[in-house]
């Protein structure tokens, strides 16, 4: 039809990687590459529950950043979601990327659960039933 493409953006296969996601249509899952998933449980707990040099609190930027990491991995452990309420009382209405937001005990728990909960799980199943 006469559309310009690259070649090397043609993926096909049993395996792709979508948008950092690894769907095995073979296995019919979704699934964080391995090394992205240590990445996210290690960086959560350094989050959580090393203290930072300015004490228990760490710049608006950075919880933006974790969270929003943690809420693109929910989409392969949606189940997971209640880890999040916390922080919104942490973070609503905060504008300023440098301002310091203090960790309570409440967050660390919820983010403390997420990484280890998140750590067990490796993917969602994309059919209830595997077998035709």
């Amino acid at each position: 039809i006469g559309l310009l493409h690259e070649d090397s953006k043609q993926e096909f296969g049993h395996d792709l990687v979508i948008t950092g996601f690894l769907v095995s249509l073979s296995a019919m899952t979704i699934s964080l590459d391995n090394e992205w998933h240590a990445a996210l449980v290690m960086a959560v707990h350094e989050f959580a529950l090393h203290e930072p040099e300015s004490g228990w609190q760490h710049k608006l930027h950075k919880w933006l950043h974790l969270l929003g990491w943690i809420s693109w991995a929910l989409n392969v452990c949606p189940l997971l979601w209640p880890a999040l309420s916390s922080r919104y009382a942490k973070t609503a209405g905060k504008m300023i990327p440098h301002v310091p937001v203090f960790l309570n005990s409440e967050v660390i728990t919820n983010l403390v659960w997420f990484a280890t909960t998140f750590n067990r799980f490796s993917s969602v199943h994309i059919l209830q039933s595997i077998h035709w």
